[in-house]
């Protein structure tokens, strides 16, 4: 599966100032640590709809929209611990790994609708949006 764009997360350490013999020592101590947990990206559409598609079922396991099943608003609604997505940036060359990221625990938040456009021969993408608690 590959995307068009992705949003990659930033992070924050966050440093206290403290006072040593007298002297104020500004932004000495690191004292957290804070990671963005909302991503998105833009994924190309497959032929058979089979990405979206798993992006839905994904979203299915935390809460469940099957109403004509009896099953309305089920779902796990907890973040499954073993979900992950894992990015790979590529070099211009297409085919060289510039970086790889992982995102853990990984809850999809939205998918969109799938939107194509042939002005300049462009591919059927989606969105999706994501969240991780850690990366």
């Amino acid at each position: 599966m590959y995307a068009k764009n992705v949003t990659m997360p930033g992070r924050n350490v966050e440093y206290a100032s403290v006072w040593y013999k007298g002297f104020e020592c500004v932004n000495l101590v690191p004292t957290r640590v804070s990671m963005e947990t909302d991503h998105s990206m833009t994924v190309y559409a497959d032929i058979n709809g089979t990405n979206r598609r798993c992006f839905l079922a994904w979203q299915n396991k935390v809460m469940n929209m099957d109403i004509e099943g009896g099953s309305f608003f089920q779902g796990d609604r907890g973040v499954n611990e073993k979900s992950t997505i894992r990015i790979r940036l590529f070099d211009k060359d297409n085919e060289t790994t510039a970086e790889t990221m992982r995102f853990y625990n990984v809850t999809i938040t939205s998918v969109g609708p799938v939107t194509l456009q042939y002005d300049g021969g462009d591919v059927a993408t989606f969105d999706v949006g994501f969240k991780s608690t850690f990366w």
